[in-house]
């Protein structure tokens, strides 16, 4: 039996969400941090960076005594996570205010100046070591070699991609099936982030827009980063436009779940419970055509035979700096993501007001 689920991922690769998405669609299992913090090396198991007396101390339990705890591990797009480290690099101070070009050339220490977890040993220096690496590429390709190798020894493990997740957050059925855990409700709760009295609350999913990477920086990366070890996990050096989904993962040799399943595969298209489009002019079908720079025009038709399916594009029309996730009608499903910026216009037929398309691509 389940009764714990241990997460691991680096930085910046949606730990957070799926922690989230657990405690909202998961009975009775905790979320523990006994094999260690989820962003770090686990204690005697390698590969990894050199040891520590600070995060090592963390892990309490050897993962070889862990037939209670599902691990799950998961992943983002290498020029995604790169964007997010880079924007914000958690323990890595000497990292801040970098630009991208120098951020992931510069050797990577991680350390931090204050005892955060009691566990850790006292330190007659001035800083806590965590973590090193030639660059951060390198620390990328350390710890996925070293959350791979968690298969070799953990009783339960599934891996996911992050973008997979945020594509058919139904994936969580799935795991919830084959290891025999309770869900909350029939359907999966997966409620974007919402204020609460001033502040952000992380409740799911909302996409983040990254900067633009240089010819200069992405030819250093595909140069530099292990690409053999991205495919294992799903990734190319041509994913770039960071795609919906990297598509099917196999990994061979691993045991567990590997979950990487196409966001096309089983999206909820013939819901019953979806509606149709009831338009201020009476007619049953509503065509958009979307304009957006750099590329084709985007036709959509939302009626009765193509219901709106989940959100068209979330708060497009109130916050132009979000990528935008599209998924188009139940005969020919596709997911694109682009820039809200690049939104040059909308038209419709019929004719409907701004504030009715801002309600209909709302939630």
């Amino acid at each position: 039996m389940i009764d714990y689920i241990q997460i691991f991922g680096d930085r910046g690769s949606g730990t957070n969400y799926l922690a989230s998405l657990i405690r909202k669609n998961f009975k009775r299992v905790a979320i523990t941090s006994d094999f260690g913090g989820k962003h770090w090396f686990v204690k005697n198991h390698f590969p990894r960076s050199k040891p520590n007396t600070t995060t090592d101390n963390e892990c309490v339990r050897p993962v070889t005594d862990s037939s209670d705890t599902l691990f799950l591990v998961i992943y983002k797009n290498p020029y995604a996570w790169l964007c997010s480290i880079h924007r914000r690099p958690i323990h890595g101070d000497g990292h801040w205010s970098l630009s991208f070009s120098e951020f992931i050339r510069k050797p990577w220490t991680s350390y931090t100046t204050k005892k955060l977890n009691p566990l850790w040993d006292e330190n007659p220096e001035d800083y806590y070591f965590i973590e090193e690496a030639r660059n951060i590429l390198e620390l990328r390709t350390q710890k996925i070699q070293h959350f791979n190798a968690l298969a070799e020894i953990a009783e339960n493990i599934c891996f996911l991609n992050y973008e997979s997740l945020t594509a058919d957050v139904d994936i969580l059925h799935q795991i919830a099936t084959t290891y025999g855990i309770d869900l909350k409700r029939s359907q999966i709760v997966n409620d974007p982030y919402r204020a609460n009295s001033g502040k952000k609350k992380r409740v799911g999913f909302v996409p983040t827009k990254y900067p633009e990477i240089s010819a200069e920086g992405l030819a250093f990366i595909r140069e530099n980063l292990n690409w053999e070890v991205e495919q294992s996990i799903g990734y190319n050096s041509g994913d770039y436009n960071f795609p919906a989904v990297p598509g099917a993962v196999s990994v061979s040799g691993k045991k567990g779940l590997i979950m990487a399943k196409s966001a096309m595969t089983s999206m909820n298209q013939n819901n019953p419970d979806s509606t149709g489009i009831d338009t201020p002019t009476g007619e049953n079908d509503l065509e958009l055509t979307l304009h957006v720079k750099g590329l084709d025009p985007i036709e959509l038709v939302c009626g009765e035979a193509q219901p709106v399916v989940q959100t068209l594009f979330k708060s497009l029309l109130r916050n132009r700096d979000e990528i935008v996730y599209l998924q188009l009608g139940p005969d020919t499903p596709t997911a694109i993501y682009f820039p809200g910026s690049h939104l040059m216009s909308i038209e419709s037929n019929p004719a409907v007001s701004p504030e009715f398309l801002e309600r209909l691509l709302a939630d």
